[in-house]
C-alpha cells in the first residue's frame, strides 16, 4: 500500500421511509451502520481512511443518492481507492438487478423510482479512474447486483473487472435489520468489528476483501454474506501494521489534519454588523439591526428560557422542543437581519462545497455591542426550518471574541501530562456528565485528573484551594448559571445544603492561574438557575474580559444526560472528553473544538439531539505551540486576592 494512495469512502444510510403502501417500513440499523462503519474506517490503529475523506449521506431520495454516487465515481483520481457503501431497503428490479430505495420510494412503483444499481457499473465503466473500488451493500437482495446476462447458477455478481470488489449482506434474499434498538445491523456490525479486530493479522500489512469475507462467513450471521465469485485481487479494507505516527495522533480516533479554515469576521459595534471575508472588506455591506428585530430576538430567547423553566427537573418533551424552536427562530432572525448579504451567500456556498474546508464565523463583540453578545448566535440558521443551526453544521465553526487589552502570555514547553480539574455541582441526574468525563480522563496518558469535587464538595472555597495547590491547566465546571437581574449573572457553587453559592465572572477569573489553558462552563436549563440560555452566554462573555484563555460552554436541556448511557466504555466519547483528549495532545483550540463537536453529533441519536444544546467557543484566537503547557507559578504568587482584576488588565501568577 503506497503512501501515495488516497482512500475515499461514500457511506449512504437510509432509515426513514414514507411508503403509503406500508411495505417499506422504517429501519433501526442504518442510522447506526454508517456511524460504526465510519469509526472503523477511520480507526487510528486500523483505519485506512482520513476522517475528512469519509462522506456520510443519510435519508436521501433516490435522485439524491444517484447524484452522490455519480459525483463520487466521476471525481475519483487515479491514485484513489474507493469504498461505496449502502444500508437501507433494497428490492429486485428489471433484469434481475438490485434497486436501492431512496426515502421517497413508494413500493407500488419502486421499479420506476428506486436507484438502479446497474448505473454504478455503467459509471465505473465510463468514468472509473480510481485504482480500486470496493462496493458494500447491507440491504435485502444485495446479491442481485449483477448484469442481466448472469445466470442464477452463478449465484451473485458479475465481476466488474480487475480492481473492483463487491461484498453484500446476502444473496437473493432479505437481509436482517437490527433487532436491538441503538445497535447496527448484524452484517455491518460484524464488518466494523472485523476491520478493527487485532487478532486478524491479514497479509503484507493489510486486511483485504478476501480476509474480511472469510471472517464474515465465520460470524454465523442471519444471512450468508457473499462477494464476487471471480478473483478481484488484494484490495485492502483495513490496515494491519504499526502506524507511522506519534502516540498523540494514534490516540485521537478520527482526527484529520486535512481540514482547513476560511474566515468570515463579523464585528458587532453599536448595533451594527460589519463583515470582513479573508481580508476583503465590505464597507457598504452594513445591515442595520433595528430595535424591533432586536427586541424580537431577545423575547424569543426569553421564551426559550421560560418554557424550559416550567418543565422542572424531569423535563417535558413538548416544552423542550418549543424551547429549541424558539431559539432556532431567534437564530433565523439573526441570520436574516444581522448578517450582510455577502456573508449569507458565502455561508450558503460553503454548506454545499464539500471541499473539506470549514467556514470560521468569527463574531467580535466590543464594549459598544449593546448586549448583542447575549443573543443565541450559535443557533444561526438560514431560515429553511429544516437545517440544523450553523453551530451544529460540520462546515461551520462559530467562534465568539470579546475585544480586550489583555496580553496573551507565551507559555513554556510541557513537562508532563496536562492537569485537569472538575467541579461537578449539577443535581442528579445531570451530574452523570461530570462522572463520565472523569472516567474518560483516567486512562489518558496525556491528562492527569488532579481533582474532582462532586455535590456538597463542589464549593467555592474548595475550588480556590485546588487552584492554588494543583494549578489545573484545564478547568471544567458543571454548575448552574443564573441571571440575577438584567446585568448581573452568576455561577452557582455548593453551600453543602440549601441555595447555591452564586459567584460572579470576576470572582472566578481571579482564582485562575496564569497558566490556565482553558475553562469549560457546562450548565443545564433547569432549576436552580434562571434564564439559563442567556445566562450562560452572558457569563462567559463577562469571563472573557478577564482571561485570555479559551472558554468553552454549552447549556443543555433536561434529557441530554440520557446520551451518557449509550456511550461505549473505555475511551473518550463525550464532547468534553474528546475536546480534552485533543487539547492535551497539543492540538490547536479550533480544530479540537470542531473535532469534538462533530464526533458527538455523529453519535447522538435524533431523539436526544434537540436537548443536547449547541457547544460554543469564546476565544481571541492566539495559539500556543502544539507541545506547550504552563509552568508552575513562581513561589510567593499563590493566595486569595481581595478584588478581581479589571477586564483591561492581565491576571497572571507568572
Amino acid at each position: 500500500m503506497s503512501a501515495a494512495r488516497r482512500h475515499r469512502a461514500l457511506l449512504i444510510g437510509n432509515w426513514t421511509y414514507d411508503d403509503r403502501d406500508g411495505r417499506l417500513v422504517g429501519l433501526d440499523g442504518p442510522k447506526h451502520d454508517v456511524a460504526v462503519l465510519r469509526e472503523a474506517l477511520t480507526d487510528p490503529d486500523f483505519g485506512l481512511f482520513d476522517d475528512d475523506r469519509v462522506q456520510v449521506v443519510t435519508n436521501c431520495t433516490s435522485g439524491e443518492m444517484a447524484a452522490e454516487v455519480y459525483r463520487f465515481i466521476k471525481q475519483a483520481e487515479r491514485d484513489d481507492d474507493l469504498l461505496l457503501y449502502f444500508s437501507g431497503h433494497g428490492e429486485r428490479v428489471a433484469g434481475g438487478r438490485l434497486g436501492l430505495c431512496g426515502t421517497d420510494v413508494q413500493y407500488s412503483d419502486f421499479i420506476a423510482t428506486c436507484f438502479n444499481s446497474h448505473s454504478i457499473r455503467e459509471w465505473l465503466d465510463e468514468f472509473g479512474r480510481a485504482r480500486s473500488t470496493v462496493i458494500v451493500f447491507d440491504c435485502c437482495f444485495a446479491g442481485q447486483f449483477k448484469s442481466a446476462d448472469v445466470v442464477e447458477t452463478e449465484l451473485l455478481f458479475r465481476s466488474l473487472g480487475e480492481g473492483t470488489a463487491v461484498l453484500s449482506s446476502s444473496g437473493n434474499e432479505p437481509s436482517r435489520d437490527s433487532s436491538v434498538p441503538g445497535q447496527p445491523s448484524p452484517f455491518t456490525g460484524a464488518l466494523s468489528r472485523i476491520l478493527c479486530d487485532p487478532t486478524l493479522v491479514g497479509s503484507d500489512g493489510a486486511l483485504t476483501v478476501d480476509h474480511v469475507f472469510d471472517a464474515l462467513v465465520s460470524e454465523r450471521l442471519p444471512t450468508r454474506p457473499v462477494k464476487n465469485i471471480r478473483d478481484t485481487g488484494d484490495l485492502a479494507l483495513a490496515r494491519r501494521r504499526p502506524i507511522e505516527s506519534t502516540t498523540e495522533t494514534r490516540s485521537l480516533r478520527g482526527w484529520s489534519e486535512h481540514v482547513t479554515f476560511r474566515t468570515v469576521e463579523i464585528a458587532v459595534r453599536d448595533g451594527r454588523i460589519e463583515a470582513e471575508v479573508e481580508g476583503e472588506h465590505f464597507p457598504r455591506e452594513f445591515t442595520e439591526f433595528d430595535d424591533t428585530r432586536r427586541n424580537a430576538v431577545r423575547r424569543l430567547s426569553q421564551l426559550a428560557d421560560a418554557v424550559v423553566q416550567t418543565s422542572g427537573y424531569n423535563g417535558d418533551t413538548a416544552r423542550q422542543r418549543a424551547a429549541r424552536r424558539a431559539l432556532e427562530c431567534a437564530g433565523q432572525n439573526l441570520f436574516e437581519a444581522a448578517l450582510p448579504e455577502a456573508v449569507r451567500d458565502r455561508i450558503a456556498t460553503m454548506l454545499v462545497g464539500g471541499d473539506h474546508r470549514v467556514l470560521r464565523l468569527r463574531l467580535v463583540f466590543d464594549e459598544e455591542s449593546c448586549g448583542l453578545e447575549q443573543y443565541p448566535w450559535e443557533f444561526l440558521a438560514r431560515g429553511s426550518g429544516r437545517d440544523d443551526p450553523l453551530g451544529l453544521r460540520s462546515e461551520i465553526l462559530v467562534q465568539r471574541v470579546r475585544t480586550s487589552s489583555l496580553p496573551v502570555p507565551d507559555l513554556p514547553a510541557a513537562d508532563g501530562p496536562s492537569r485537569i480539574g472538575i467541579v461537578n455541582g449539577l443535581a442528579p441526574p445531570f451530574d452523570r456528565a461530570g462522572f463520565r468525563l472523569a472516567e474518560e480522563l483516567k486512562p489518558l496518558a496525556s491528562a492527569e485528573l488532579v481533582f474532582q469535587d462532586v455535590g456538597v464538595r463542589a464549593t467555592w472555597n474548595n475550588l480556590i484551594d485546588h487552584c492554588e495547590d494543583d494549578e489545573p491547566h484545564y478547568l471544567v465546571l458543571y454548575l448552574p448559571v443564573a441571571r440575577l437581574d438584567r446585568n448581573e449573572v452568576r455561577i452557582g457553587f455548593s453551600w453543602g445544603s440549601g441555595e447555591p453559592d452564586w459567584r460572579s465572572p470576576g470572582e472566578l477569573a481571579r482564582v485562575l492561574r496564569g497558566g490556565t489553558r482553558g475553562v469549560a462552563v457546562v450548565s443545564v436549563a433547569s432549576p436552580p438557575g434562571q434564564d439559563c440560555f442567556r445566562a450562560t452566554t452572558q457569563f462567559v462573555h463577562a469571563l472573557a474580559g478577564y482571561t485570555s484563555a479559551p472558554i468553552f460552554f454549552v447549556c443543555h436541556q433536561p434529557g441530554f444526560e440520557e446520551f451518557i448511557n449509550d456511550l461505549p466504555a473505555g475511551r473518550p466519547a463525550t464532547f468534553w472528553g474528546l475536546l480534552l483528549d485533543a487539547l492535551t495532545h497539543g492540538k490547536d483550540v479550533e480544530r479540537s473544538f470542531w473535532y469534538a463537536r462533530d464526533k458527538v453529533l455523529r453519535r447522538i441519536s435524533d431523539r436526544l439531539r434537540p436537548f443536547f444544546g449547541v457547544p460554543g467557543l469564546y476565544w481571541r484566537g492566539h495559539e500556543p505551540g502544539p507541545t506547550t503547557a504552563p509552568r508552575r507559578a513562581a513561589a510567593g504568587t499563590r493566595g486569595r486576592v481581595a478584588d478581581p482584576p479589571s477586564p483591561g488588565l492581565h491576571w497572571t501568577t507568572s
